[in-house]
């Protein structure tokens, strides 16, 4: 049956602010990257949001409240670039890094305020791109990532000179040796066997 609208209530008709909507669902779309950074869990890359990113309350990993803007309440910002970037995956190494399809940023934070709404910036660093399927690997002190081509595996590595990362390919020698990798993962050395590989 249809029903009409005088046959509706509402419970006012004023103006209204208070209003809620899931930012994951199967409408929205589900995280694709997650990590967890200075007491913070990082949630990004949904289908609804493909360039969002949202990060915790300090210590409550389950609350989203973005609140007043406090400096221990929740982070929710979409990256500002010249185009839509969808966040492929999040890695904690030296800084919260951001591997999108097309390019790779990572999230300055200052000594003494640590990550805060108010304090919160990203910076774009390179632009290659990641895959989707091979996540990066933290190894040796720097980030390895395969570019979206499926052929390149570049190492993001911060230069404390230039204040900035650079994303230098690391398999020009033996190029024809990775093709479309589907996974990757590192295996740090140790006192009984101190070779590392990735």
């Amino acid at each position: 049956p249809t029903r009409r609208s005088s046959d509706l209530t509402l419970d006012s008709t004023g103006a209204t602010a208070d209003y809620e909507e899931e930012s994951f669902s199967t409408t929205q779309g589900f995280p694709g990257a997650v990590t967890i950074y200075q007491n913070r869990l990082y949630l990004a890359g949904s289908s609804g949001r493909p360039s969002g990113l949202m990060g915790s309350r300090v210590g409550l990993m389950f609350d989203f409240d973005v609140g007043t803007g406090q400096d221990d309440e929740s982070i929710n910002i979409t990256l500002g670039s010249d185009v839509v970037d969808e966040i492929k995956h999040l890695k904690y190494g030296r800084h919260l890094q951001i591997f999108t399809d097309l390019n790779e940023y990572f999230l300055k934070v200052t000594s003494t305020t640590g990550v805060t709404p108010g304090s919160f910036q990203v910076n774009k660093q390179t632009s290659y791109g990641s895959r989707t399927l091979s996540k990066p690997e933290v190894f040796d002190g720097a980030t390895f990532f395969v570019q979206n081509n499926g052929v390149v595996v570049r190492q993001f590595l911060f230069e404390d000179l230039e204040d900035a990362y650079s994303a230098k390919a690391v398999n020009l020698l033996a190029s024809h040796m990775i093709s479309n990798p589907t996974d990757s993962a590192a295996l740090p050395g140790s006192a009984a066997k101190p070779e590392a590989f990735i």
